[in-house]
This record gives C-alpha cells, sequence and structure tokens, in this order.
C-alpha cells in the first residue's frame, strides 16, 4: 500500500502549499504646497517634506470614532479638512 502525504495534490501542481507574500510598502507621498505627487520625502521642485499619499487604515473595531463624529459636529470640520497648525 501505499501511504499519501500531505499536501500532496500542492505539490503535484508545483504551487506551494501557501506562499505568503510581504504587505506592500506605501512609497507614494503628496507635496501640499506644489500639489505633485512624488516618492522622495522631500519635493524636489520646493524642499518642503512631503507626506504619505495613502488614507490611514480603517477598522472597524475603531475606539475613537465617536469623538471624531462629535468633533465634526460641533466645528463642523472633520480634523483631516482643518489647515495646518502654524509654528
Amino acid at each position: 500500500r501505499a501511504r499519501r502525504r500531505r499536501g500532496h495534490a500542492a505539490r503535484s501542481t508545483g504551487v506551494a502549499a501557501h506562499t505568503t507574500r510581504p504587505p506592500a510598502k506605501m512609497h507614494l507621498r503628496y507635496c501640499e504646497k506644489c500639489e505633485q505627487y512624488t516618492l522622495q520625502k522631500a519635493c524636489a521642485k520646493c524642499h518642503t517634506a512631503t507626506r504619505s499619499a495613502h488614507p490611514a487604515r480603517f477598522s472597524p473595531d475603531d475606539k475613537y470614532s465617536r469623538e471624531r463624529v462629535t468633533i465634526k459636529r460641533r466645528f463642523n470640520v472633520h480634523p483631516t479638512q482643518r489647515p495646518p497648525p502654524k509654528l
């Protein structure tokens, strides 16, 4: 009698049983002064710092969503829509 090994079907097709890919890195950045996208941490045109062009991760277990909604209703603006603080 031939013994069957676990994962035999995956090996016979030439595909690994489980292939994992590293998470994609978010390199795209945005210059708010020039309104241009770049891959650099500083804008090549105006030499100011750039910010990530990607939104924050969403979590259904958001602990602070109630506070954000309250602030938006109270001040009629979402915190991400406020002008940057003057230093």
